[in-house]
């Protein structure tokens, strides 16, 4: 607004680009309602969009209009280019955004349960083998998703090296190891901590993937396993059936655990490895119990 004329842009504006008179005054006002309304929606998008009005403007509403539609899908052009930058970049961290609000909501949890520190730091610790596996609950749900057969090759190409590992698992059937592996939940220990202890029910069993783990026997070490060993199935297969030994890490060890009913269901339709597993289990029961005379013998 030009307070000495008393004259704003609504006023004198681009049509005193037609006159030749230098003191030719325009009234935008005069002029019909239409062609106010073009140069308004002009004016209002040239300021939005930050364009500017720059030294050659519109005049005619030809131009205006063009202007307009140049103004609209340059500022849409814009906003896609940025939106799918930004997708870009929020799809490369998507993983750590779900590990972030995973463990917002595991605080949370804790926090309302009053959870002691220390075992916040062993819940923590989980959480953090299962996102550095590259799992984070995610490779069950997609394994579900797929049809039978795929799922079955999938996981079998997964656990490949874990089942090269073990020598229960040399020669076995394929629907039986299938079976198997898609049953199997990771779990991490850190050395020296006790994975199940004397007298405690035996629900699940454990594959040895890493690491090292003793069994002790009223505190003596009995045995060692190394990666590719399995226990704890003794108490699983005896009914009620409580443990007899204890498990400890001996360094941080990542293991497989089977539940008694995942097992069950895996040997359901093989007798033969339901017999060999029985056996074995059987044969480690007698060196046990064969160990634990010896030492009562030692103490008398």
């Amino acid at each position: 607004l030009n307070e000495e004329s008393g004259l704003s842009w609504i006023k004198n504006y681009s049509k005193c680009a037609y006159s030749t008179d230098p003191g030719t005054v325009c009234d935008l006002s005069q002029e019909p309602v239409s062609h106010r309304y073009l140069i308004s929606i002009y004016w209002a998008l040239t300021t939005m969009t930050t364009v500017g009005y720059g030294d050659i403007t519109p005049v005619s509403p030809n131009e205006i209009i063009f202007a307009i539609i140049e103004m609209l899908g340059g500022a849409a052009l814009f906003a896609y280019i940025v939106g799918n930058m930004a997708s870009l970049v929020d799809s490369l961290d998507a993983r750590t955004k779900l590990y972030k609000e995973k463990m917002e909501a595991v605080h949370e949890f804790m926090h309302q349960r009053g959870i002691p520190s220390t075992m916040r730091q062993r819940i923590k610790q989980f959480y953090d083998y299962s996102f550095h596996r590259n799992d984070l609950f995610l490779e069950e749900r997609i394994l579900r998703e797929l049809s039978t057969g795929l799922r079955s090759d999938v996981a079998m190409y997964i656990h490949k090296d874990f089942i090269e590992k073990v020598p229960f698992f040399e020669g076995r059937d394929r629907n039986f190891l299938s079976t198997l592996v898609m049953k199997l939940k990771p779990l991490q220990f850190r050395a020296m901590q006790v994975i199940f202890e004397e007298g405690d029910t035996g629900h699940v069993m454990y594959f040895l993937s890493k690491g090292s783990v003793v069994i002790r026997v009223k505190g003596k070490i009995v045995c060692r396993m190394e990666a590719g060993s399995y226990f704890g199935e003794a108490a699983m297969l005896v009914e009620n059936e409580r443990r007899t030994t204890c498990a400890q890490a001996e360094t941080p060890v990542e293991l497989f655990m089977l539940s008694k009913t995942d097992l069950h269901d895996c040997i359901s339709g093989f007798p033969e490895i339901a017999q060999d597993l029985v056996q074995i289990a059987c044969d480690r029961l007698t060196q046990l119990d064969a160990f634990t005379k010896q030492m009562e013998i030692g103490w008398s």
